[in-house]
């Protein structure tokens, strides 16, 4: 389940592995630096992604919808709660 589902001999044609890979339930994300999950309804967005060392993790819940335009937005939040992340986690070493 976690190891990725394409590999360099064994790809789509489209597929750039630095940019994008995929498992059961999660793919790369973020330009292939984080691997999780995300998706949406009306009113909500969710994202459920940790980096590629499985070390620091955020899962984000949004109770509104942006436009296309905006939705950028979301991501900000997330890298920034990420950031934080990584600010505990080195403070512990």
């Amino acid at each position: 389940m976690l190891r990725f589902q394409f590999t360099e001999s064994d790809k789509p044609d489209n597929v750039k592995l630095d940019k994008l890979n995929s498992g059961i339930f999660w793919a790369t994300k973020m330009g292939g630096k984080r691997i999780g999950h995300n998706g949406s309804d009306p009113g909500v967005r969710t994202f459920m992604l940790s980096d590629l060392n499985k070390e620091i993790a955020v899962i984000v819940f949004f109770n509104t919808s942006l436009s296309e335009a905006e939705e950028d937005v979301f991501f900000d939040i997330y890298e920034d709660l990420y950031k934080y992340g990584l600010e505990l986690k080195n403070k512990e070493q």
